[in-house]
C-alpha cells in the first residue's frame, strides 16, 4: 500500500523508461465508472515503500487519479492502481514524453 492509501485489490503494472521522461498516469478514462475512487502511486523498487516517487488519490474534478511525473531517469518503476472500498473497476493509462 502506497502513502494515499487505497485498501482494495491493487494492480501493479511495469513502466520501463530508456531515457529521462514526463510521465502522467491516470484512471480518468471513459472505462472507469465515476464512483469509483481510485489511487495511483509509482515506486522504483516494487517491495520498497521507500522508494515511492510519487501518488495521486483525487484529481482536480473527481475521485479518479492524474499523476504527473517530470524528470523520471531512465530505469524500472512499478506503477500501483488501487481503491477505496474495493471496487477495483478501473483503466489506466501512462503517457510518456521526453523533455
Amino acid at each position: 500500500e502506497g502513502s494515499a492509501g487505497g485498501g482494495g485489490a491493487e494492480q501493479v503494472f511495469t513502466l520501463e523508461l530508456t531515457a529521462t521522461s514526463n510521465v502522467t498516469i491516470t484512471t480518468d478514462l471513459p472505462g472507469t465508472p465515476v464512483w469509483e475512487d481510485t489511487v495511483l502511486y509509482v515506486r522504483s523498487a516494487c517491495d520498497d515503500t521507500t522508494t515511492e516517487v510519487g501518488f495521486n488519490d483525487d484529481n482536480a474534478t473527481s475521485y479518479l487519479s492524474t499523476l504527473e511525473l517530470t524528470g523520471l531517469t531512465a530505469g524500472t518503476y512499478y506503477v500501483f492502481a488501487d481503491t477505496y472500498g474495493g471496487g477495483g473497476i478501473f483503466d489506466v493509462q501512462a503517457t510518456v514524453t521526453t523533455p
